[in-house]
């Protein structure tokens, strides 16, 4: 990442041109372009860390290989609906086989006439209540489990995990 920015990764980090190599407590120094902007121990090995952690990840789970390819580690698991992405399969789905070289993707976002853009923290909000890629009309009478309700679901579902 900051490499491809072309700042070093301190510099990137704590948003400062000079970043460890300023020197605060001295009310003479000045920045010098080149002494100041070489890389550091420490801008080192935070791109060897980087490095690391990308060359560590499953591609195809986005998740750590030593705990994505253990066996002890029990995974849950969520479906969420990428409606950009649904959109381009319905699409692909209709045009029938693609010509050579053509490639398809969702552009220009659009809500109803009359309703917002959904925000970030809207999404968040979303995300942690656990309504993410579902319709927001909830059933009539629905209500949020009871604390027993959902004491059962957990063991329910550990009684489900011992069994595996």
């Amino acid at each position: 990442m900051a490499i491809k920015t072309g700042r070093r990764p301190t510099a990137v980090i704590l948003q400062d041109t000079y970043a460890i190599h300023r020197h605060w407590w001295n009310p003479f120094w000045e920045p010098d372009s080149v002494r100041d902007t070489e890389w550091t121990d420490w801008d080192y090995a935070l791109i060897k860390a980087y490095q690391v952690i990308e060359d560590m990840t499953s591609g195809s789970s986005g998740q750590l290989m030593w705990l994505a390819q253990s066996a002890r580690v029990h995974w849950d698991v969520e479906a969420r609906t990428d409606f950009a992405d649904a959109a381009v399969q319905r699409e692909r789905e209709k045009r029938g086989t693609p010509k050579p070289g053509e490639e398809l993707f969702a552009t220009n976002p659009h809500v109803a006439p009359g309703e917002e853009m959904p925000t970030m923290l809207e999404w968040l909000e979303d995300l942690q209540t656990g309504n993410l890629g579902r319709e927001s009309n909830a059933p009539e009478g629905a209500r949020p489990p009871t604390p027993a309700e959902v004491e059962e679901m957990r063991a329910a579902r550990k009684k489900r995990l011992e069994e595996v």
